[in-house]
């Protein structure tokens, strides 16, 4: 499938929307980043007078959403229990794909590179067994003879997920933000809510610009959750992520026809390390570069600090796992960039209603730097939740009660 809609041509439809002076509504959506555009759109699909409210113009550099790719896949080791979720996720995603025209989905696989009873590598065969799951079983040779830029320790199991892949969280995030201006949805950018109010009658959202009204409140609103809701007694901490891209010899080698999205596990460190193709079409941002990350928690920062960082620490330990799992192709570093997790205690999402508001605001939380495939599911969940205050999909091991 061909992208029907340029990046730019996105971008320039959605923040030209005419602003609304209406001030009431059925349902208000606070953050317009991955689940909260999902969920706007989910509203405006089923009819609901919908306003969504964000404090920045999409897409962003400012919240948990940005760096070009994000890997979608099904084989969870973090929880098998999201596994019926991802499966969902992915029909939504092609539901997503057939309504808009874009390409979302780059299903070019995803390599799994590890000791093998480490628990990444326990995690996905558990999950992939429990669920019937394909995977794809790699020897060193025969991984060296499909990709030739891995150098895999013999002792390592190597799994690939065929149906795997990636998506542009910005490209994502404003095909859902289209559609819902298709469906009548009202969206106000540059708009900061400074408080809500939740009484017998209504639901009052103030800004700095307007005081609006609404019977239901759904709030998504990434690494900013603490400043909007101060009290809210959910144990998680907000820390910034470095991402980094990499020039390299042969760029056509590392395309996604001959790579693939890969993590690998190394015993001396904390976390996993991650990567994907180099893209460079008008469906993703710059650079096009080969971009490496290493997914474990980071510097815990306020969301203003976010890109006040030294990145010569990461770039000592991405610089030695390049040295030895990737030698001899990579050759300097292009740049970093920053984004936000909003880590949860035990690393699971966090939705449900907000604690004494009479199941009439829904928060959204918590994702923990592994959200992003499942935001068509969690526009279902959430609308589901502000629409009829249940959902029929498994969301019970992520709800509050856990933290009690």
């Amino acid at each position: 499938m061909n992208s029907a809609n340029t990046l730019k041509s996105l971008t320039d439809v959605v923040r030209n929307i005419k602003r609304t002076n209406k001030t009431t509504f059925e349902v208000i959506v606070i953050g317009l980043g991955s689940m909260g555009s999902a969920t706007t759109y989910e509203l405006a699909k089923k009819g609901v007078d919908v306003l969504g409210l964000d404090q920045f113009e999409p897409p962003h550099t400012n919240g948990s959403h940005s760096g070009q790719s994000r890997i979608v896949r099904k084989a969870y080791f973090e929880h098998p229990d999201y596994v019926p979720l991802l499966l969902r996720s992915f029909e939504k995603w092609n539901e997503m794909e057939q309504i808009s025209g874009n390409q979302l989905l780059h299903q070019n696989g995803f390599l799994y590179m590890g000791k093998p009873n480490h628990e990444v590598m326990t995690g996905l065969k558990n999950s992939a067994a429990l669920h019937h799951l394909p995977l794809q079983s790699f020897t060193t040779e025969t991984c060296k003879s499909a990709y030739p830029m891995f150098n895999v320790p013999s002792d390592y199991e190597i799994l690939m997920e065929k149906e795997a892949g990636f998506v542009s969280p910005e490209y994502s995030i404003l095909t859902f933000l289209h559609q819902a201006i298709q469906h009548g949805a009202q969206l106000n950018f540059n708009e900061k809510v400074e408080e809500f109010k939740s009484t017998k009658e209504h639901i009052t959202v103030k800004t700095n610009k307007q005081i609006y009204q609404c019977k239901k409140l759904v709030i998504s609103v990434g690494g900013y959750v603490q400043q909007l809701l101060p009290s809210f007694q959910a144990p998680q901490k907000i820390t910034r992520q470095l991402i980094s891209w990499w020039n390299v010899d042969i760029p056509n080698k590392f395309n996604e026809h001959n790579l693939p999205c890969w993590t690998l596990m190394h015993e001396d460190h904390p976390g996993i390390y991650y990567g994907f193709p180099m893209v460079n079409s008008a469906e993703f941002t710059s650079p096009f570069a080969l971009k490496i990350a290493h997914h474990t928690p980071g510097d815990e920062i306020s969301p203003e600090k976010l890109n006040d960082f030294n990145p010569q620490n990461e770039l000592k330990k991405l610089t030695a796992i390049i040295d030895q799992y990737l030698p001899n192709t990579v050759q300097t570093l292009h740049s970093f960039s920053a984004c936000m997790y909003t880590n949860s205690s035990d690393e699971n999402f966090i939705i449900d209603f907000l604690p004494d508001t009479d199941q009439r605001v829904v928060i959204a939380t918590g994702f923990s730097g592994h959200g992003f495939k499942f935001v068509p599911v969690m526009g279902e969940i959430l609308s589901d939740l502000a629409l009829t205050e249940t959902t029929s999909l498994p969301i019970e091991f992520l709800r509050l009660k856990r933290f009690q």
